[in-house]
Order: C-alpha cells, then structure tokens, then sequence
C-alpha cells in the first residue's frame, strides 16, 4: 500500500503544479504497468484531486495508458478482466480498495467509489503482446542501445 500511496502523492504533486499554472492540464498519463502500484496510485491521486477540487485531470478525454510489463497480466485481463478485480491481491481495483480505506482510516476522505470509477472509465490498459516484454529483460533495442554508451 505505500507504494500506492507514493505514487497517489506523486499526482497530487502534479495536480498542484497545474493549479499553479506551471504545467497544462494533461490529456493522458502513460505508465509501465509491473505491480499494479503505480497505476492503482495515479489512479487514486486522479480521484483525490478531483474530490479537493484541483483543477487537474479534468480534460475532455483524459485517460490513465498503462502497459503491463509482463504477458501474465495481459492474459489474465484478457480472459478474467483480472487487473480490475476489487477482490484478488495485486489488482488495480483490490489496491485501490485498500488505499482508500487507509486514507479514510486517517481522516483523508474517501474516495473508493471515485477511483474505482476512475479505472472503469479512464484507464486504458494495453493488451498487446507484442509490445509486453519480459519483466526486467533486455530487448535488441535495449542491447543496441547499451552498446552506444559503453
């Protein structure tokens, strides 16, 4: 959960940098999807953003583009629609259950219903496994890569 947590205050962060003006309201955010964590927590900064009332995360289409990392997850989503799953250990749905009934738990306010309806509605997960490699290996562009800088 604290992972989650890190990454709720990370978009939170960004929230008020656009509410200063420092930076435009984004039309998506695209992360790598490995554990869950750092999706789950923007996906619960977007709805604590929202619930304070940043102006953030508010643009017409805005969507949450996560790329899991590893080709278990996009079967299991394929088959089960898994990685929303309120229910199974290390699902978006489950982290942000969790998350946000610690953030209650310590007088935060409770945004479960916004964030799950947050990953419903906004968050877009790739099923692509052509572009999911093996979590932590070298791909021949990272190995091409690598040999420009030794």
């Amino acid at each position: 959960c604290a992972g989650v947590l890190g990454q709720a205050g990370g978009a939170l962060e960004l929230a008020e940098q656009i509410e200063r003006g420092e930076l435009p309201d984004p039309d998506g955010i695209v992360v790598a999807m490995g554990s869950t964590c750092t999706t789950t927590g923007l996906i619960l900064g977007v709805a604590l953003a929202r619930a304070l009332g940043k102006p953030a995360f508010r643009r017409p289409g805005f969507r949450i583009f996560a790329q899991p990392v590893h080709p278990g997850f996009v079967k299991l989503h394929r088959l089960f629609g898994a990685l929303f799953s309120e229910s199974f250990p290390m699902m978006v749905g489950r982290g942000l259950r969790d998350a946000a009934a610690a953030i209650a738990a310590a007088g935060g306010p409770d945004v479960t219903h916004e964030a799950l309806a947050v990953m419903r509605e906004e968050l877009v997960v790739s099923m692509d496994l052509a572009i999911t490699g093996n979590y932590g290996a070298h791909s021949d562009v990272s190995r091409e890569a690598k040999a420009v800088y030794d």
